[in-house]
């Protein structure tokens, strides 16, 4: 069998088995996976093995030669300007082709949209990134179909959207000065706010709990100018400019 075992200041993972030599032992970095603030392994009823993050993640071990040829880090769907923008970001990819990316509204069958060729082999983080331009209003569902080369694939969970809402993400004043009211989507999940300057430097954070939907946010400290309100949940996404005044 294997030990596995982790570096809590990288996040990155190994396994180590008995070498040819069984005297010694050799240490195997696991490809695609890093765990930011380790804290434990798990194993459920099947055998399948987790690394805990200190954040919530949860990270399934693999082997990259049974399971998918694609390891999936992150994938979101926001509003950007007209636009719907998915991004997703991979740890591992072995022998791997493309991305096709479905999707479908309220009803209906799930469509093809665009497709996104994928680096291939890769045990680093990639991201990607597609717009899709949607002008009729309603829910919206996406999905990502990760293709082989041999053709075998494998879909993503399922990511969703509200085009044409009234505000998902409401602040006010604006420009602002002092207290920053902000209005998120009700939702059964935690999500985070920050606020960002025009050089991606977070001002802020706050994280808020599932249900939470109002709340104001201290801005007298930050300099005057334009800067970036953006809201994250595992689903959802939205950005929204604000002008501090001083």
């Amino acid at each position: 069998g294997h030990y596995i075992f982790g570096d809590y200041d990288s996040g990155r993972l190994w396994t180590i088995a008995p070498a040819e030599n069984r005297a010694r032992m050799a240490a195997t970095r696991l490809p695609g996976i890093i765990v930011r603030d380790l804290s434990a392994f798990g194993r459920d009823e099947e055998g399948n093995v987790y690394a805990l993050g200190l954040d919530g993640n949860i990270f399934k071990i693999v082997d990259q030669a049974a399971e998918s040829p694609i390891v999936m880090i992150s994938a979101v769907v926001k509003r950007q300007d007209e636009k719907i923008q998915l991004e997703w970001t991979t740890g591992l990819e072995y022998n791997a082709s493309r991305f096709i990316i479905e999707v479908r509204g309220e009803n209906g069958e799930f469509q093809e949209v665009g497709v996104v060729p994928s680096k291939g082999d890769s045990d680093q983080p990639t991201e990607y990134s597609f717009s899709d331009l949607v002008e009729e209003p309603g829910m919206y569902f996406y999905r990502l179909k990760s293709v082989d080369q041999d053709g075998s694939n494998t879909y993503s969970m399922i990511l969703e959207i509200r085009i044409g809402a009234e505000e998902d993400l409401f602040i006010s004043p604006n420009p602002a000065s002092d207290l920053l009211r902000v209005g998120v989507p009700a939702i059964d999940q935690r999500a985070q706010v920050q606020i960002v300057d025009v050089r991606g430097r977070v001002l802020l954070s706050r994280e808020i709990q599932a249900g939470e939907q109002n709340f104001d946010l201290n801005i007298a400290q930050f300099p005057a100018g334009v800067h970036i309100v953006q809201y994250k949940s595992n689903y959802l996404g939205f950005t929204k400019r604000v002008v501090v005044n001083r």
